[in-house]
């Protein structure tokens, strides 16, 4: 399965489209487009925020239909060629009504400000609301939902089944970040799914690969949840073992559930394991950033990715990564381990030894650094992601108009 082809940045000369983005989004990072106006905070996806202002930078109009929980009614925001349309997200019940408010929300904002086509991301609300204003709409699944289901079986996650299979049903045009979930629509639409990957913008990459850092061995790792999915319970248990070998190493975890008092810590004091670990929870983005770019190794234990925002990141900060070989999208985005260390993540030993050995090993540790940097360059930096869905949309709207 290949990328879908760039287009060359700035070549294309037909007409300007105007784009709708229906998705979750951080409006944090499009707070410097709006200097006069208090943006809500929005649902936190920094892809979409990315990709939105990738594709600004292209020339095309783009309006954003997002979701937030802190406001009680439509809000509308313009700047230059970018609109943002922000509706309410309800804090709790949602899947009562299997999301029928923000399905909606959706519908009605995208119908009284239409564009010429709209991507719609995640194939829930977002999507089936894209889908009701009756629009041509390319969706992009970021996830498969029977298989989270399986690992998080709850009434919130078979609602969230539901909505996923109402949209394979319904809708034509479908992207994937990565094959892994590409070739699982493919296998319903009985048709090509492109595969797009995930942006990030620019000033992320470092300009050279890092050198070996000195100082006492500093992990990372970043996982929103607490359960089977993420397993970091796995790499507590590693951490121990390799503490065994680097007495002075530390691990910091960021993410829900992996606050100070939450649901990672209580199991790691419980189990006697949390010597040495950081439970530094929930933080901006940027914080996190600065973590990566000055640890000595990103640790990334997930079961599962659809594509793995948190990998393609420390690619870009040139710092080398130890992450699942079963892991969905992960090994893809590694290129099989040529850009990243893959390991059985289920096994804290052989985890422990992969962390070892680069830690041990400062020669490797720089040729991966290396081969991430230029990885991550060469297939997902914003502007090539933007290129990828402008001409996936042109030809939506070229044969849909």
């Amino acid at each position: 399965m290949h990328i879908a082809p760039d287009i060359l940045h700035g070549m294309n000369t037909a007409r300007p489209m105007r784009i709708g983005i229906a998705a979750p989004a951080d409006l944090s990072l499009l707070g410097a487009m709006f200097p006069n106006s208090a943006l809500p905070q929005g649902l936190g996806s920094t892809v979409i925020s990315q990709l939105v202002l990738a594709l600004c930078d292209g020339g095309d109009r783009v309006v954003l239909y997002t979701l937030d929980e802190g406001v009680t009614c439509h809000q509308r925001f313009d700047a230059g060629n970018l609109t943002v349309h922000v509706a309410p997200y309800r804090r709790r019940h949602r899947m009562r009504d299997l999301m029928a408010a923000e399905r909606r929300a959706i519908r009605d904002m995208i119908r009284k400000d239409p564009p010429d086509v709209v991507s719609a991301h995640w194939g829930y609300e977002f999507a089936l609301g894209a889908l009701a204003a009756g629009y041509p709409t390319l969706i992009t699944f970021y996830d498969w939902a029977p298989r989270i289901l399986r690992f998080k079986p709850d009434l919130y996650r078979l609602g969230r089944l539901g909505l996923f299979l109402w949209t394979l049903a319904t809708g034509r045009h479908f992207a994937a970040p990565s094959p892994y979930i590409a070739e699982r629509i493919g296998r319903f639409s009985r048709k090509p799914c492109p595969v797009v990957g995930q942006p990030l913008e620019e000033r992320f990459f470092r300009p050279v690969p890092r050198r070996w850092p000195e100082g006492e061995p500093a992990l990372v790792s970043v996982a929103n949840g607490w359960g089977r999915l993420k397993n970091t319970r796995t790499l507590i248990q590693a951490f121990a073992m390799l503490r065994r070998r680097f007495p002075t190493a530390v691990l910091t975890f960021y993410g829900s559930e992996h606050g100070p008092g939450q649901a990672a810590e209580c199991w790691a004091q419980s189990a006697g394991l949390a010597d040495g670990i950081v439970f530094a929870g929930l933080v901006p983005n940027a914080v996190v950033l600065e973590r990566l770019a000055q640890c000595h190794l990103c640790v990334h234990p997930s079961l599962e990715e659809a594509f793995g925002q948190i990998a393609l990141e420390a690619l870009a900060l040139g710092t080398p990564i130890v992450a699942g070989q079963n892991a969905g999208a992960i090994p893809w985005v590694l290129e099989e381990g040529r850009a990243g260390l893959l390991v059985d993540t289920r096994d804290p030993a052989a985890l422990s030894d992969a962390m070892a050995s680069l830690l041990l090993d400062h020669d490797r540790w720089e040729r991966y650094s290396v081969a991430g940097l230029a990885s991550a360059r060469r297939r997902f930096t914003a502007r090539a992601v933007a290129d990828r869905y402008r001409a996936l949309l042109r030809d939506l709207r070229n044969e849909t108009g």
